[in-house]
């Protein structure tokens, strides 16, 4: 007995309709499409207050650890230790960076009016005393720097207080590293 042509016609157009909802579970190993990316949640006043201040210290010391810097060092552990943190600073600003521009902050794209003097003078400072006007500038920035991370541990932002809690030993190190680096040039002198 032949099947007559309406229900077929009428199955098949039900199977191919109903394709689409079948096919939307994905088959193993299939590319889903992505979801849009979620718009970053905007920091506390004062995780922003860190971010900012963060940023303005690394930016200043990049600046203190710039090649042409490192080179009119003397000192072969203030050199070392001016190494080290143009390695680690740029690491760390390719972390820190994105999160603040993720929150909507410029970031910073020159030393802070209050350093342009400490940095002029240093620029000035004779060869027998660069070193120490350096590792002066550059003391007081790490322990600033490492301080601000150890307080970032208690930030709101859980990504912005796994950073703090990650760099937190490095920077503490840094800040080690130049105290010692600080007395050998006292004594060089």
């Amino acid at each position: 007995m032949k099947t007559p042509m309406f229900p077929r016609l009428a199955l098949s157009i039900v199977l191919l309709a109903a394709t689409p909802i079948f096919a939307q579970d994905a088959a193993p190993g299939a590319t889903t499409p992505a979801k849009p990316a979620e718009k970053a949640k905007p920091l506390s006043s004062q995780d922003k207050s860190f971010v900012k201040n963060s940023l303005e210290s690394m930016y200043l010391l990049m600046n203190l650890s710039d090649k042409k810097k490192r080179e009119s060092l003397k000192v072969t552990e203030a050199n070392a230790v001016g190494e080290k943190i143009s390695t680690e600073m740029t690491k760390l600003w390719e972390q820190l960076a994105p999160m603040a521009t993720a929150n909507g902050d410029k970031l910073p794209e020159a030393v802070p009016n209050s350093d342009k003097s400490k940095i002029e003078r240093l620029n000035k400072a004779p060869g027998d005393k660069f070193d120490k006007e350096w590792i002066k500038l550059v003391g007081k920035e790490t322990k600033h720097l490492a301080t601000a991370f150890t307080a970032g541990k208690s930030a709101q932002n859980a990504e912005l207080k796994a950073l703090a809690m990650t760099w937190e030993p490095t920077l503490k190190s840094i800040d080690d590293e130049t105290n010692t680096a600080e007395k050998a040039v006292a004594k060089a002198k």
